[in-house]
């Protein structure tokens, strides 16, 4: 099957575990992940849990897609109204095995890293705009276009609405592709006491 736009699906709640396990293989090697999971022997399966919670949160408050039924690749998109996650809001999509295989310490590395991202966020988009949470193809399908297609399509959608969009990597592969879609770099460092490096980017609203 050719996968074009018109394969892309809206997930539901029934594709959530599913498409964790998608997300988890893509970021298992990932710099911010290797950080916060330093076990790779348990890392696959705690960042499965996290990305349970990240993907409910997305089907909740956003739009996310997959390339097709077979979920090649996975985009999370928060709209203008929702691009900052709430104490509330994640309660919602809190669930048991996360609680039960994150552990304290494991949340307590997490923390000062996503409250920099997102002091960061705020201070670079302080006006609307839509924010690509999450991009992840499954390694297997790498390399075939899936990344490109979530993201084009979705962009023509929103440069008809005239919003500008953020987002932010670990890796400098990653920038490269967004610099491909009309991203601008805004700031690139270290993350504070880590190694973890974090460009943030932002492309204009259309004219």
């Amino acid at each position: 099957m050719k996968i074009t736009s018109n394969t892309l699906i809206r997930l539901t709640k029934k594709h959530i575990k599913p498409a964790a396990e998608v997300v988890a293989r893509a970021f298992h090697d990932y710099p911010s992940s290797k950080y916060i999971f330093p076990d790779a022997s348990k890392r696959f399966t705690q960042q499965k849990y996290v990305f349970q919670s990240a993907l409910c949160y997305g089907i909740l408050y956003g739009e996310t897609f997959a390339t097709s039924p077979n979920l090649e690749g996975i985009a999370v998109w928060l709209p203008p109204n929702n691009v900052y996650e709430t104490p509330w809001k994640m309660m919602r999509c809190m669930n048991l095995p996360l609680l039960f295989n994150v552990s304290l310490n494991t949340a307590k590395r997490s923390m000062p890293f996503m409250l920099y991202l997102n002091d960061s966020h705020k201070r670079i988009a302080p006006f609307p705009h839509w924010y690509l949470q999450l991009l992840a193809v499954d390694p297997k399908h790498q390399g075939k276009g899936f990344g490109n297609l979530l993201v084009k399509t979705m962009i023509k959608r929103i440069d008809q609405k005239k919003f500008p969009i953020y987002v932010d990597t670990n890796t400098k592969k990653n920038v490269s592709f967004y610099q491909n879609h009309g991203f601008k770099v805004v700031e690139g460092v270290l993350l504070p006491s880590t190694n973890v490096p974090v460009w943030c980017l932002l492309r204009e609203a259309a004219i």
